[in-house]
């Protein structure tokens, strides 16, 4: 793959996040129609609701001018009453919804600061 190819699908990716994430409103993406790409939302998230707030932390280390971290802290306080359940799927989205984030916003590997939030 070359650079060129790389930044055409990382852009096509932010693009596709930011029509999510400003067509969520209130709740958090649970399926999209294949028809028409609109999203059914969930208030919570329901099980599928970590994986956008994932994908909005990444977005945020990719563009943080597009993506300002607080996009990722919102998305994800809405995942927080979910927090009580008690289900098997729990894990799944609190791993991507808060996990990633705090594991990509906090250090590189190398130790530098990548992004200044606290998770």
């Amino acid at each position: 793959m070359s650079s060129n190819d790389f930044f055409d699908a990382r852009e096509r990716m932010l693009v596709r996040i930011a029509q999510t994430r400003d067509a969520s409103g209130d709740g958090l993406p649970h399926w999209a129609r294949a028809e028409d790409g609109n999203w059914t939302l969930t208030p919570d998230g329901d099980w599928t609701g970590g994986a956008f707030v994932g994908e909005l932390w990444l977005a945020h280390l990719a563009d943080p001018q597009r993506f300002p971290i607080s996009d990722a802290h919102a998305a994800l306080a809405r995942m927080l009453p979910r927090a009580q359940l008690r289900t098997a799927f729990k894990g799944f989205g609190f791993y991507h919804g808060a996990a990633v984030g705090r594991n990509g916003t906090r250090r590189c590997a190398h130790g530098s600061k990548v992004a200044g939030a606290d998770v």
